[in-house]
């Protein structure tokens, strides 16, 4: 549960990019990059 809940905020700015047309700079793609990895290390 906790992976799909850390996922939630990357997934919200992902989908405001591609749907709301909102721009995106290389520190909101790194810490997409981060949340997405952070995210899969509680995996293990």
């Amino acid at each position: 549960m906790a992976p799909i809940d850390k996922l939630s905020l990357a997934l919200t700015v992902l989908l405001s990019v591609l749907l709301l047309k909102e721009p995106m700079n290389w520190r909101l793609g790194l810490g997409v990059v981060l949340m997405v990895t952070g995210a899969l290390l509680t995996l293990k």
